[in-house]
């Protein structure tokens, strides 16, 4: 679930340049009649995590082996 910044986050984000900005993205899931869950989803609907990481320079094999290990 995402959490609002809070005070102790603020420093850190500060000194990235970061501004808070849950009340933008607040703003922008109410126009989009969304939750984050769903915007989320509607991201990764369709992407092939495995495809990414080969094009990205990872063997096919390892893929398959990175798979299988985060499934067990």
């Amino acid at each position: 679930m995402l959490r609002a910044l809070t005070e102790a986050d603020l420093p850190l984000y500060r000194a990235l340049g970061v501004e808070d900005q849950t009340a933008l993205l607040e703003a922008a899931l109410a126009r989009r009649q969304t939750t984050i869950r769903e915007a989320v989803l509607a991201t990764l609907e369709g992407f092939d995590v495995r495809d990414y990481l080969v094009r990205a320079g990872m063997a096919a094999d390892e893929a398959v082996r990175l798979r299988d290990r985060i499934s067990r």
